[in-house]
């Protein structure tokens, strides 16, 4: 993907955004959370411009400016997640600027944490112990496809975020010294390879589904390749 800084206004404020969005790519950020320190930064220039906020200089980033924008992100009309990413971004910018000392801020905290816009409090993503025992039941799984029926049990019994799930390899199950069957995978959130104990009906799961894109995908090396508009495997 490419990102669009033209909508960054002034210059100075698009440079200092793009410095800063090149050294978090190159620390592992993923895009989606640059795209949206980008808005928000987007939308810290517009309201500048809107509201007669003068932006000559880093030196004119006044803790009156960052209030002011901060009541501003309050009564926007739209969810709090939104409200939220808007002024976590402004926030981040700033702040981790500040610290490299590629500007320097009157006061070094944009925004202390309670004045941030909350997000909802969503319910427990964890599924209920019930549902968790009848998925355990003999024959609950016996309607899933092989795919779904691999990832399933992946995620089950060894407890991967669907984030490495999908980005197993094709032959992601080795065997200790123990002689008990590992999953061998990348972590993406701590950025290492990790390796986790697996049941034995998981391990016959990912042997079926490895099967099955060897037959389907000749040379992919993914576990779960992409279904739609991915004819050679690659994806």
């Amino acid at each position: 993907r490419t990102l669009d800084w033209r909508s960054v206004r002034p210059g100075w404020l698009r440079e200092l955004a793009k410095r800063w969005a090149r050294h978090k790519l190159r620390n592992g950020i993923s895009l989606v959370h640059v795209t949206a320190a980008r808005l928000a930064t987007v939308r810290f220039g517009e309201f500048c411009e809107a509201h007669g906020w003068p932006l000559d200089s880093a030196g004119c980033l006044s803790r009156e400016l960052f209030d002011a924008f901060l009541d501003h992100v309050r009564c926007l009309p739209s969810g709090e997640s939104h409200r939220h990413a808007i002024a976590c971004g402004v926030k981040q910018l700033f702040e981790e600027t500040h610290d490299l000392g590629w500007i320097e801020l009157r006061n070094p905290r944009v925004y202390l944490p309670g004045e941030i816009p909350t997000r909802r409090a969503w319910l427990p993503r964890a599924l209920p112990a019930a549902v968790m025992n009848r998925l355990n039941q003999p024959g609950a799984l016996d309607g899933l496809g092989v795919r779904e029926r691999a990832i399933v049990l992946v995620l089950m019994d060894g407890g991967l975020r669907a984030s490495d799930t999908i980005r197993l390899a094709l032959d992601p199950v080795t065997t200790g010294s123990d002689s008990a069957p590992y999953l061998r995978y990348w972590n993406h959130k701590r950025r290492r390879e990790a390796v986790v104990p697996i049941s034995d009906r998981a391990v016959d799961a990912i042997a079926a589904q490895a099967a099955w894109v060897r037959a389907h995908f000749p040379g992919c090396g993914w576990l779960f390749p992409r279904v739609n508009a991915n004819g050679r495997g690659q994806q």
